[in-house]
């Protein structure tokens, strides 16, 4: 019996829709047809990302430019998502800066249809001028948000940008994302001022009052201050007044980040403290910090921390503001208290039986917060204790490993014995084989995601950020530890 050849293109589209994520079966739909090639282009060209090299005298961006000779209007309206890292202006071998740009000029304005713009500089030489946007490249920046609905902007490693105009001109913004930066204050700015980087008036479409930014994520005070200090202003077209997340990356902007809290007021619901990479936090003294004071309506705290052989700044800070929400506990909605901990010495100095002798104040103090009658929301605490790949193999003699693991976890669940008790918390080892830190994404986040996802016992990140499946240990080898 023949076959008949004829498929309903309907039902052709669908198959491609759902092998949207399946690269290699789009690139080869999109060799078969012309109606293929539509359908399946609508998914190659919806996330992309444009790696840019090193800086030099001749830097390799065939690509770049390939990718500029393709981009007609059509495959433009695809791009949903663009993401551009180790972009500069700055070219070290030549040692100088480029004051117009040569490639984002051909690509941001044609991108209509563009829904999260992510730019990551490079931070190259040890020139800062590395990671500096000149004048013109934040115009063309800003007036892209501008004159789109980009919902989702991630900014990394920059030092001078005019991170007020965002406030300004971009309404549709919803997740601002301040990666990896040290914004300099305008008073600082050497010969590149706040004027000259402010773009030319944008015609923005109407609009009766202020929208409201969701998410934000800040890496310094400077930075956060323009922002907060922007919203406020009369012509702002943003608003936290109902920022629901907040996410932070060093305790040094501690008094910025309780301003924006207080200007989020009742709608922030979760707080989010990446402070395992905080150098510049382990300088200051815990008594120089202006306590932390969590929302009545804060239902979630997230946190990472260095583990250190003496508690550090932060885990006293986080602990101190535990223990002031637990006293008001008829306006205490806290339902989840994450904590990820991580040290470079874990597999190497410490002894598994005695590690958390010397913070074992501070985790007491935390155990009788969040047990008591103050916490009566709390659901859960999690706690990772994160090892690095490079630290032990796991394809050989897998088993020392983690029986290691398996140790320091219990050693830490002896120093919680009320949260036990009390059946909400869960300590596990975690492992991540990708890099340390990646631009809008950190480890934390990978906790994070496991826990939403209902991902239980130790958590494994493989190397392209997917969790992986991971042997348990038997009841038999448990109980011997």
């Amino acid at each position: 019996m023949t076959l008949s050849a004829e498929i309903p293109l309907e039902i052709i589209g669908s198959i491609i829709d759902l092998v949207r994520n399946d690269q290699k079966t789009l690139r080869n739909c999109a060799l078969t047809s012309r109606f293929l090639a539509h359908r399946s282009q609508k998914w190659l060209f919806a996330r992309v990302k444009l790696e840019f090299p090193p800086p030099s005298l001749d830097p390799a961006v065939a690509h770049i430019e390939r990718f500029i000779e393709i981009l007609n209007p059509k495959i433009a309206s695809y791009i949903n998502h663009l993401f551009i890292n180790n972009y500069a202006q700055y070219t070290v071998a030549a040692n100088t800066y480029h004051g117009e740009d040569t490639f984002l000029a051909q690509i941001l304005p044609k991108l209509e249809k563009i829904q999260s713009l992510s730019i990551c500089l490079i931070f190259y030489g040890g020139d800062m001028r590395s990671n500096q946007f000149s004048p013109a490249l934040a115009s063309l920046f800003i007036d892209t948000l501008a004159s789109t609905e980009a919902v989702e902007v991630n900014i990394g490693r920059f030092d001078v940008f005019p991170v007020n105009l965002l406030a300004s001109c971009c309404p549709c913004i919803k997740r601002l994302d301040f990666f990896d930066c040290f914004v300099r204050a305008p008073l600082i700015f050497g010969s590149l001022h706040m004027q000259e980087l402010a773009p030319p008036k944008l015609d923005l479409r109407s609009s009766t009052g202020p929208r409201y930014l969701e998410r934000l994520a800040v890496s310094d005070s400077t930075s956060g201050r323009m922002l907060l200090d922007a919203t406020s202003l009369p012509n702002a077209v943003l608003s936290l007044e109902r920022l629901w997340e907040l996410e932070i990356r060093s305790i040094a902007m501690a008094q910025v980040v309780l301003d924006i809290m207080a200007t989020s007021g009742r709608h922030l619901r979760r707080l989010i403290c990446h402070f395992k990479e905080d150098l510049l936090g382990l300088l200051i003294k815990s008594q120089d910090l202006p306590p932390l004071l969590l929302l009545p309506t804060l239902r979630a705290l997230c946190a990472s921390i260095a583990f250190l052989r003496s508690p550090t700044p932060h885990f006293k800070w986080l602990r101190s503001a535990l223990q002031a929400s637990a006293v008001s506990c008829s306006t205490n909605s806290l339902e989840e208290f994450v904590l990820l901990v991580s040290s470079d010495e874990f597999l190497t100095n410490f002894d598994p039986t005695s590690t958390w002798d010397a913070h074992a104040e501070e985790y007491h103090a935390l155990d009788l917060a969040l047990s008591g009658r103050g916490y009566p929301h709390l659901r859960r605490v999690v706690i990772f204790v994160q090892f690095k790949k490079s630290g032990f193999q796991l394809d050989e003699h897998l088993m020392e490993p983690v029986l290691y693991f398996e140790t320091l976890v219990h050693g830490l669940k002896t120093q919680l014995p009320l949260l036990c008790a009390k059946g909400i918390l869960d300590v596990r080892w975690l492992v991540d084989e990708t890099a340390d830190e990646k631009f809008n994404r950190s480890t934390l986040h990978m906790a994070i995601q496991a826990v939403e996802e209902g991902i239980e016992g130790p958590v494994y990140v493989g190397t392209d950020g997917e969790f992986l499946k991971f042997g348990l240990l038997t009841d038999e080898t448990r109980d011997a530890i």
